[in-house]
C-alpha cells in the first residue's frame, strides 16, 4: 500500500447508535482504536475516490497504522479488502451489536481474554441500562478547541497557555505525517512547533526537508532547536513557490532582491534577529529588507534597519500593508532638509583711504616682522 495508490469504500446500511456503541465497547479492545477510527472514516466518504495520501491526512495515521489496522479489521469481518492494479476496494460491513456480538463465540472469547472478567461483565451489563440523559449536577470541565489536537502536542505546552503562530508552514500537516520516532511525543511541544515553522518561514524549508533535519536534531527524546536552526540556516533552499508580493520565506525573498546571490553570515544573522528577537512576520520582514536595499544603495546596515525593527514591534506592525504604510510615513516625516550654505557678510564703512596711506601700513608692517 502506497500513498499514491487510489481507494474507495462502500457499504449499503447507516450506523445506529447500538452500532456504534458496539464498535467502541465491543470491537475497539479486539481491533484497536486505531482500526474504528479507520472504520468510521471510511463510512463517512460513501464510494468516493480518493488516495491513500488523502486518507492518512484524514485519519492522521502512518502508512504502517493504516496496514495494521486493515488487518484487524478484515480479522473480524467489519471490512473485506480487495484490489485491482493500484486501486483498492473496501466492502465494509455492519458490526455485530449487543447480544448478536456475545453469542459469537470467538468474538466472546476473544473480547473475555482481553479484558478480563471483571471488564468482560461491565461492558455486557452496559447493553442492558439506558444512558444517562441530563448533567445530574455535574461541573462542566470540557476542554477548549485547539488549533492542533492533543495526539499531536505534549498536553503540557495548554497548560502554559501558549498557541501556535500563524504560519505558511503548514505545521498541521507535518505533525500528521511525522512518526513518533521522527517526532517523538515529548518533543511535540508548542514552543518546538513553533521553533519548526518559524525556520521554514524563515529560510523556505520544505516538508520533506524539514522532516529529515528534524529526525537529525532529536536529542533524548526532546529537539534541539539549536542545532535544527544551524541546519535550516545552511540549507540550500529547494523551496520553488515564489508565492505573491511579500509572503514568501525571507531568506528565498532576500535572496531574489539580490539577484540569486547566496546569503552571508551577516545576512543569516540579520534575518534570525528580526524574525526571534524582533518578533516580525516573514512578510514585514521582507518589505524592511526591500526597504533598506534601496534606501542604502543595495547595502543592508544594521544600524539603519533595527531602529526600524523596533518601531514596527512597539507599533504592532504585522502585515505588508502595515509595514508599507509605517515606512512612507517614516519617509515623509524623517525628509531630509536641504541645506543652502550661508556665506559672512561684511558691512560697508564710509571710510575714506588714500592709496599712500595703504602703503604706508603695509611698509610698516614689513619693517616691524622684520625686526622680529
Amino acid at each position: 500500500m502506497l500513498g499514491r495508490n487510489k481507494y474507495r469504500a462502500r457499504f449499503t446500511y447507516e450506523l445506529s447508535f447500538e452500532d456504534l456503541k458496539s464498535l467502541l465497547l465491543l470491537y475497539q479492545p479486539l481491533v484497536s482504536a486505531n482500526a474504528v477510527l479507520l472504520y468510521e472514516h471510511l463510512h463517512a466518504e460513501n464510494d468516493q475516490l480518493n488516495d491513500i495520501s488523502t486518507l492518512i491526512l484524514r485519519t492522521g495515521l502512518t502508512i504502517n497504522d493504516l496496514e495494521t489496522s486493515f488487518r484487524r479489521l478484515n480479522q473480524f469481518r467489519l471490512v473485506d479488502s480487495y484490489v485491482k492494479g493500484d486501486e483498492y476496494l473496501f466492502i465494509l460491513h455492519k458490526p455485530h451489536t449487543g447480544f448478536s456480538f456475545l453469542n459469537n463465540d470467538l468474538y466472546s472469547n476473544s473480547l473475555r481474554k482481553e479484558l478480563g472478567n471483571e471488564e468482560f461483565a461491565r461492558r455486557i451489563s452496559l447493553f442492558t441500562k439506558s444512558f444517562i440523559s441530563e448533567t445530574d449536577g455535574y461541573r462542566n470541565i470540557s476542554s477548549q478547541f485547539s488549533a492542533v489536537n492533543d495526539n499531536a502536542v505534549n498536553s503540557s505546552a495548554f497548560e502554559q497557555n501558549e498557541t501556535l503562530n500563524p504560519s505558511y508552514f503548514d505545521i498541521s500537516r507535518f505533525v500528521k505525517n511525522a512518526s513518533t520516532v521522527l517526532l517523538p511525543n515529548k518533543a511535540r511541544t508548542i514552543r518546538n512547533l513553533n521553533a519548526i515553522s518559524s525556520l521554514a518561514d524563515t529560510y523556505g524549508i520544505t516538508q520533506d526537508e524539514m522532516r529529515r533535519f528534524v529526525s537529525q536534531c532529536i536529542r533524548n527524546d526532546d529537539l534541539d532547536i539549536t542545532a535544527l536552526k544551524i541546519k535550516c540556516q545552511h540549507a540550500k533552499s529547494d523551496y520553488n513557490d515564489i508565492g505573491e508580493g511579500y509572503e514568501v520565506p525571507c531568506a528565498v525573498y532576500l535572496k531574489s532582491l539580490q539577484n540569486g546571490r547566496d546569503l552571508t553570515p551577516n545576512d543569516i544573522r540579520l534575518l534570525d534577529k528580526l524574525i526571534n528577537e524582533y518578533h516580525l512576520r516573514p512578510s514585514v520582514v521582507n518589505v524592511l529588507l526591500e526597504h533598506a536595499l534601496k534606501v542604502c544603495d543595495n547595502h543592508l546596515y544594521s544600524s539603519y534597519i533595527y531602529p526600524i525593527a523596533g518601531d514596527f514591534n512597539r507599533n504592532g506592525i504585522d502585515t505588508s500593508d502595515k509595514a508599507l504604510n509605517a515606512l512612507q510615513n517614516r519617509v515623509k516625516t524623517q525628509r531630509r532638509e536641504k541645506y543652502t550654505e550661508i556665506m559672512p557678510t561684511y558691512d560697508k564703512t564710509d571710510m575714506n583711504v588714500s592709496d599712500q596711506e595703504v602703503d604706508d601700513l603695509i611698509e610698516k608692517w614689513r619693517t616691524s616682522n622684520g625686526r622680529e
